[in-house]
């Protein structure tokens, strides 16, 4: 019998399960590319019609989940790194040597940018992307229309997001809370029917804390509005009380696990609560909480009924600090200029390895473009460019990834141009692959690589006079071309991260761990409140305790993007991940004391904070 895999390369393999089709990302998406194209194809004017889709695709490929109004400020940042990288590309082209030290440059620019924040990084990969196929384009061909059609491309992305921000307002923030009693509702149901599985019980819990902690921001930064009051009476800044509860029913549950009588009723009322959160005007939500019979232990019945009466009348989440899309744009820019660019340029070390290894990436790919024998393309460094963006996980992952995806797009690619012939049956094949994109990317890399490379493929193909074309043999052997210099040069000639940063991650979530203690410490017993208000302890500890899991998931994340790579990282890497269960651990044994302390109003022990405290100290 054939032995199985080592876990590395199921690792690296491995799909995730795509618990969801993002039937709107799918639509917005088939429309940024079928609208232009078919416009392009009536006018006869595909060149430029390729770039309003490029605009398109790059400000909209990625399926997002945070508030929209998280993601205009991203868009638009991004519009103009994008045309000064065409622009830039267009200067340093025609002329070999100039060519490869401009890609180079900006290659070092674009990774250090990718370092500003979530803002700035997709600017970052949009200028140079840009800089790429503009230094790339025929001598003649470059016009400056090109980059305002690409910005067009952009905002025609933003249409479409404001079009459904305004049919489903506060779509992301409700699909965010609901998650949380949803995964609260499956905790406790497990809490309740698994006496003697600690692993099930474990999942449900990590599961419930991590979609508290993304839901962190909305909650905290949100006034729940009830509908049918005065506007001047209908405000309820109730977003920070309402994790109160959720960190009080969090730790009830599992104070009280086994017991189903309570836990069993608990559980329903969850999953009624997130119904009502989703769908918050419909006529059954009220019914169904009021028709659900409460716990009857007192401290959980008590969480419960407060939660009932916030959440059974419709609700609106606005922001208690609500700013336009030109307000957030000016701050990010504002605190880069006062002192953040300063800060930037002092960035850790394991930056500059990302920052230096991109642009040694980008040099050996361009010399490789040039140099090497056969019909070479541009598609080489944009292979490295895209794999090797410091901030998109494991090199080697996404490098192995993008070669598989890519085999399996050129594959259906041929499919494509060998049954459909070129014009409007090429734009609707483009329309069913921009359908199938987001639903790909939640599965993995490779998965998202085999659809939008038929996809690049078409496009390319659009814009050639004449019969359709097949590059998809020239094409695959660019991407293998490209990943192979990401893995040499990018990867395995340098110190790997998870044995060169982990002490320094290890080390801020300590001192989160700490925050979260000296917090409790700070905190007053005359101060007290039943866990059903929006005071006492939780609610005094809340930022703390909810940055401490922050540090935890986003440690355990980091880690868990080296468990794809070679036996020497993965299995680093593996031997790790314990360390973060204990983490777990601690700071859930501090959550229960809290409860305790706030229900019965006592001072918190110096003997156990000192203990807990010698524990946070050597975490990792």
């Amino acid at each position: 019998m054939a032995a199985s895999p080592p876990s590395w390369l199921r690792t690296l393999v491995n799909a995730h399960p795509a618990l969801y089709w993002p039937w709107r990302h799918s639509l917005r998406l088939a429309l940024l590319t079928t609208v232009p194209l078919a416009v392009g194809f009536y006018t006869g004017h595909l060149t430029q019609a390729l770039f309003v889709c490029l605009g398109g695709l790059l400000s909209a490929i990625t399926v997002q989940t945070d508030p929209y109004s998280e993601r205009f400020p991203r868009i638009f940042a991004a519009v103009p790194f994008g045309m000064l990288g065409f622009f830039w590309g267009a200067l340093i082209a025609g002329n070999h040597l100039a060519t490869i030290a401009g890609v180079v440059l900006a290659a070092l620019v674009s990774g250090w940018i990718s370092f500003w924040g979530k803002t700035f990084s997709a600017g970052a990969l949009q200028m140079l992307v840009l800089t790429v196929i503009a230094s790339h384009l025929p001598p003649g061909s470059v016009s400056l229309w090109l980059p305002v059609l690409f910005a067009t491309g952009a905002v025609y992305a933003a249409t479409l997001l404001a079009i459904e921000a305004l049919l489903i307002p506060k779509q992301p923030e409700k699909k965010l809370v609901a998650l949380v009693f949803d995964s609260l509702a499956e905790f406790a149901r497990t809490a309740a029917l698994s006496d003697s599985n600690d692993s099930a019980v474990k999942a449900a819990l990590h599961n419930t804390l991590l979609n508290q902690a993304n839901a962190y921001d909305v909650l905290s930064d949100i006034d729940v509005r009830q509908d049918g009051l005065p506007k001047a009476r209908r405000e309820r800044p109730m977003g920070k009380q309402c994790l109160t509860w959720l960190d009080a029913l969090t730790v009830l549950i599992a104070k009280h696990r086994g017991d189903a009588a309570n836990l069993l009723p608990l559980a329903d009322f969850l999953k009624a609560t997130a119904h009502a959160v989703m769908h918050p005007h419909a006529a059954n939500s009220a019914a169904r909480l009021q028709a659900i019979a409460l716990p009857q232990q007192a401290e959980i019945a008590a969480v419960v009924r407060s939660i009932a009466v916030l959440f059974s009348q419709p609700l609106d989440f606005e922001r208690t600090r609500a700013k336009s899309v030109a307000r957030r744009l000016a701050d990010d820019w504002h605190g880069l200029c006062a002192g953040g660019l300063r800060v930037k340029l002092q960035a850790q070390r394991s930056n500059f390895v990302n920052i230096l290894s991109l642009a040694l990436c980008m040099l050996v790919a361009m010399l490789a473009e040039f140099n090497l024998p056969g019909n070479r393309s541009y598609w080489i460094p944009l292979t490295v460019a895209v794999i090797l963006k410091p901030d998109f996980g494991s090199v080697f992952v996404r490098a192995v990834q993008r070669s598989l995806g890519t085999l399996l797009g050129v594959l259906i690619a041929v499919a494509i141009f060998y049954w459909v012939p070129k014009g409007m049956w090429l734009v609707a094949v483009v329309g069913c692959l921009s359908v199938i994109l987001p639903w790909s990317s939640l599965k993995n890399y490779a998965w998202q690589c085999t659809f939008l490379t038929p996809l690049i493929l078409i496009l390319l193909d659009l814009i050639i006079a004449g019969p359709t074309v097949d590059y998809g043999q020239q094409r695959l052997i660019d991407t293998v071309l490209g990943a192979l210099i990401v893995l040499v040069f990018g990867y395995f000639i340098w110190p790997k991260p998870v044995t060169t940063s982990y002490a320094q991650h290890r080390q801020s979530l300590r001192k989160a761990v700490l925050a979260y203690l000296a917090a409790l410490q700070a905190w007053q017993p005359g101060a007290q409140a039943s866990s059903t208000s929006g005071g006492g302890l939780l609610a005094a500890t809340q930022t703390e305790r909810h940055q401490a899991y922050a540090e935890i998931f986003s440690l355990r994340k980091w880690l868990q993007n080296f468990l794809g790579e070679p036996p020497a990282i993965s299995q680093q890497a593996f031997e790790k991940l314990p360390c973060m269960d204990e983490a777990e651990a601690l700071v859930d044994a501090i959550d229960s004391y809290a409860v305790q302390c706030q229900t019965s109003g006592q001072a918190v022990a110096e003997d156990q904070m000192a203990q807990w405290t010698e524990q946070a100290k050597v975490l990792g």
